[in-house]
């Protein structure tokens, strides 16, 4: 019972996190979306699975999990100047932010102390897979309904917490630039970069096993060859130099690690695709007189040259570029004024450089940790991030080298996980995640992924932790059999 609960709590935690352009909520100028208030189902989990069953929860002896909890000890550290400096505005942020940070922080905690098997992850993945291909698909269908004014070609935005950057906008609806009747796709996400992003990871899950050698997560080919196309399509008509970014690291590493086993697949999908894409970009350029693929040349050669930069003539109308370097040059400014343990979390917006500039909080999450936790944060983070990828690799080249073979659902999930992570570090770089739930969402399943490998190859330690010596089960059948028995006398 407790394993298929499980699965499917895994199920739809996947499918919510593609859904946090809605709220169910608004806590204040917060959108409570549904990944966030299903995290509390793990701590209800929890205290059945540690008091009315008994059982441990089971945390990791890892260099990741110990830098995991060394992030919350940096976090209250650079919190403690901003509590005693009396500032009504700092301490009252700090304390809300600090607060929605350990709800997620725990909630990853708790998961990576569960025993969670590599089936129960593949299967959440698989119905992550269905939520994909309807996403996609929409992305495509929206490049022609917003053309013809078609119904549901621009979504309404119903979440507080992103409507609070489009304040000054005559209608809250997704962000897409407009290239003469050429919109860029974002499906049901806020923007293209978002889709891009969620099509990029879903792309490693699909393909990695592929190219890895090894069987795939999705078993029907022809299911899985049509999200390939659907997904691959999305990215390209995302128009998104993030997604290619990542696309591009998905391929650099996939040949990286498996030279010999992948360059034959690779070829017939980079071929395929290639196909694919020009014939988007043609329907695409006879439809509205735009070509994407000449948009991604002339946005290339405008970074290459430098113009998106500075902002020049030949800079892509909406280059994003100059918004990230500014972003990186404010992060700075605000890093010099705490050094070592930085301003504290969610203070970035009461900083003066952050007033200054009138910028509440920066698109990276790189210049946001050295910001607001300081260069002693930012040290922590990045082993984090760093350390957890190369313990995943490693232990996914030991399966690979010694254990391949042995269990398919290890085989399927044991590549995507240094693809995650990897994934993830590269959007630090443009994004600001650290206290979001599909950030640690995402870490739970790299972390408690490579529990359930180490088990297999037998070289997880863990310690035990007791919630209670007597089962709160076995301590409710003995009162019942107390109760029975003295009702026979």
């Amino acid at each position: 019972m407790t394993g298929r609960f499980m699965t499917g709590y895994l199920a739809v935690l996947f499918i919510s996190a593609a859904l946090g352009f809605f709220h169910l909520v608004a806590i204040g100028t917060f959108g409570l979306t549904l990944l966030e208030a299903l995290f509390s189902v793990s701590f209800v989990y929890a205290l059945y699975h540690g008091l009315w069953l008994g059982k441990p929860l089971q945390i990791p002896k890892r260099f990741d999990v110990l830098t995991m909890v060394s992030l919350v000890v940096m976090i209250i550290v650079s919190a403690v100047p901003v509590l005693i400096s009396g500032e009504a505005a700092s301490v009252s942020q700090s304390i809300k932010t600090i607060a929605h940070f350990l709800y997620l922080w725990l909630f990853a905690f708790i998961m990576v102390s569960l025993p969670i098997s590599a089936s129960q992850w593949v299967t959440a993945i698989r119905a992550h897979f269905v939520l994909s291909f309807a996403v996609m698909v929409f992305g495509i269908y929206q490049l022609p309904a917003r053309a013809l004014d078609l119904p549901l070609a621009w979504i309404e935005i119903s979440n507080i917490s992103f409507q609070r950057g489009l304040e000054e906008a005559a209608e809250v609806t997704q962000l897409a630039l407009r290239f003469e009747n050429f919109y860029r796709a974002t499906s049901i996400f806020s923007e293209p970069s978002a889709l891009a992003g969620y099509g990029a990871a879903s792309l490693a899950m699909l393909i990695v096993p592929l190219l890895s050698g090894g069987p795939t997560i999705i078993k029907n080919r022809t299911w899985l060859i049509a999200s390939i196309i659907v997904t691959v399509l999305a990215i390209f008509l995302a128009f998104s130099m993030s997604g290619t970014l990542l696309v591009a690291a998905i391929v650099g590493l996939t040949l990286l690690l498996y030279p010999k086993e992948s360059w034959r697949q690779f070829l017939t999908i980079g071929v395929v695709s290639l196909v694919l894409i020009v014939a988007a970009d043609r329907i695409v350029n006879a439809t509205t007189d735009v070509s994407v693929i000449g948009l991604f040349s002339q946005r290339i050669t405008s970074l290459v040259s430098g113009a998106a930069a500075r902002e020049e003539t030949g800079a892509i109308e909406g280059e994003s570029l100059t918004q990230r370097v500014a972003d990186y040059r404010i992060s700075y400014e605000v890093w010099q004024e705490s050094p070592v343990t930085g301003v504290g979390l969610g203070n970035f917006a009461n900083s003066d450089a952050s007033r200054y500039h009138n910028v509440q909080f920066p698109a990276t999450t790189i210049g946001s940790v050295l910001a607001e936790l300081g260069i002693i944060g930012l040290i922590v983070f990045v082993v984090f991030l760093g350390g957890t990828y190369v313990s995943v690799q490693a232990d996914e080249r030991r399966w690979r080298s010694f254990h391949r073979g042995r269990d398919e659902d290890v085989d399927r999930l044991a590549p995507i996980l240094p693809f995650r992570l990897v994934l993830l570090i590269i959007v630090a770089f443009t994004g600001n995640f650290l206290v979001t739930a599909v950030f640690w969402y995402d870490m739970v399943l790299v972390l408690s992924g490579q529990s359930a490998i180490r088990r297999h190859m037998g070289i997880e330690t863990h310690v035990n932790v007791y919630l209670t010596r007597t089962p709160w089960r076995e301590r409710w059948i003995n009162a019942r059999t107390k109760l029975d028995h003295g009702a026979h006398h």
